[in-house]
């Protein structure tokens, strides 16, 4: 794969992409939007995501990646937007959500995802809109989310 190291954005949305999703994406460092949502990919999200750090928006929803999402997504510092809603993934939001302070919009609903919120979460204080609904999380709403005062609006 030839690194295309000056690419700021890729948008892949709604098409019959098929296949996992190849971790050298991980070597597009300045990426700023990565939108492959509506498509068919497999296997679960790779980890390398983790080091676009660069991503403002991503948007991965709507695709047949199995398993838990990767910790790592924890540290896109600058990311503003996230949309992994309808993906058959299985367990819990990570806590590593927290770190993202730059987050403003989080849609994870009808995601398989399970567990608690969590309390992390109060910590992306311009958060402005969660969308959790459709999961099988369970226990009590975290206090902390009130610390998103934009949320609760």
């Amino acid at each position: 794969m030839a690194v295309l190291t000056n690419l700021r954005g890729l948008r892949l949305k709604e098409n019959k992409l098929t296949g996992e999703l190849i971790s050298e994406l991980g070597l597009l460092t300045n990426l700023e939007e990565l939108t492959l949502g509506f498509n068919e990919f497999i296997k679960p999200i790779p980890s390398e995501i983790g080091l676009l750090t660069e991503l403002v928006t991503l948007n991965l929803e709507q695709n047949r990646f199995s398993g838990n999402i990767p910790t790592q997504m924890g540290l896109l510092s600058n990311l503003e937007n996230l949309y992994l809603s309808k993906l058959l993934t299985r367990g819990s939001i990570p806590t590593q959500f927290g770190g993202l302070m730059a987050l403003q919009t989080l849609q994870l609903f009808e995601s398989g995802l399970d567990g608690k919120i969590p309390t992390e979460l109060g910590n992306a204080m311009d958060l402005n809109r969660l969308d959790l609904k459709g999961n099988k999380l369970s226990g009590p709403l975290p206090s902390e989310l009130g610390l998103a005062t934009d949320l609760c609006k």
